[in-house]
């Protein structure tokens, strides 16, 4: 499939005008502690997903598109936000 504007602007997957460079960054984690590099090596990683935490289901509202096309404005009008995770890729250099 070809990633263009014209194919976004057809997806179901976002609602029609929407543009996410436009929603604004509400929280950043620069006060938070950052996770120590030890904790970033094959062995630890190896012990964790060895014994990972009990998995429970997020909870989303990613068919919220299919609701109503406006349903972020709403959201930020009634001040509720929506929890994200950030995804680090792992690289082994030998």
């Amino acid at each position: 499939m070809v990633n263009s504007s014209a194919s976004i602007r057809k997806s179901l997957a976002a609602p029609p005008h929407f543009n996410p460079r436009s929603v604004p960054i509400s929280h950043r984690c620069e006060d938070q502690t950052r996770v120590s590099d030890h904790l970033f090596n094959a062995n630890v990683l190896r012990q964790r997903f060895a014994s990972p935490p009990a998995w429970t289901p997020e909870i989303t509202d990613e068919n919220r598109h299919v609701i109503a096309s406006n349903i972020i404005a709403q959201r930020e009008a009634e001040g509720l936000t929506t929890e994200a995770a950030i995804l680090l890729p792992i690289v082994m250099q030998s």
